[in-house]
């Protein structure tokens, strides 16, 4: 059985372009998430974005409020023209990230109210610039491997946040991982364009739920922290 104040919490997902591609899959499979995204927002612009709707969403659903926070990637990467590349090492980068991440978990339990990181999706920023038209995509591989760093350093500190408030973690590059015995790569040829998961990795998987390669834990759609 769901307790009661499980099956009146609204789910909502806060994200960047990833949330999106979500959103896409969401229209055609009637997921019970409200979507909070912005295209290109950095964590600061998603802690933002949540003060400001909070708020209203309480008012307009008189129930709690479920946050799902999916954000680090635009702080990791910066568009440069239609290409990416890193912003930076990941002691300028990390810090001011993990500072946003408390920020929101402040805000919403003052809230009476729940939240959740997801780990960000290691991604590659050659092949994003190779799909985008880069002329030479290979000399973002040394990008590729910092960005990989970065991936594990938040990841690590979202997991430590997370352990805090008593929730689990949930672990995209788990998914993407090759864990055949003697091998270390990720299935990118999932992600549509080096960044973005394809519309397939939202499939169901072992009959479990529409969403369950987000690995939101649902019974009846409705999530359980």
């Amino acid at each position: 059985m769901v307790p009661d104040q499980e099956v009146r919490s609204v789910p909502v997902l806060l994200s960047d372009s990833k949330g999106l591609r979500l959103q896409q899959v969401q229209e055609k499979k009637s997921l019970p998430l409200v979507f909070l995204c912005k295209r290109g927002a950095s964590s600061k612009e998603l802690v933002e974005l949540l003060e400001h709707k909070l708020p209203l969403l309480l008012q307009e659903y008189k129930n709690p409020i479920t946050v799902y926070f999916w954000g680090g990637t635009c702080d990791i990467t910066k568009k440069q023209g239609k290409f990416i590349d890193i912003r930076g090492k990941s002691g300028d980068i990390i810090p001011a990230v993990i500072r946003n991440l408390h920020r929101a978990k402040d805000f919403v339990l003052s809230h009476n109210c729940r939240i959740k990181f997801i780990g960000v999706p290691i991604y590659l920023v050659s092949l994003y610039n190779d799909v985008k038209g880069h002329l030479n995509p290979t000399v973002f591989l040394d990008s590729d491997k910092e960005v990989e760093f970065q991936v594990d350093l938040l990841n690590k500190h979202i997991e430590e946040i997370n352990t805090q408030l008593d929730r689990n973690t949930l672990n995209f590059n788990a998914d993407l991982r090759d864990t055949r015995r003697g091998k270390k790569r990720h299935y990118f040829e999932l992600l549509a364009d080096g960044v973005h998961s394809s519309h397939l990795i939202y499939s169901p998987k072992s009959g479990c739920g529409d969403w369950n390669w987000i690995s939101l834990e649902s019974s009846i759609y409705l999530p359980i922290l």
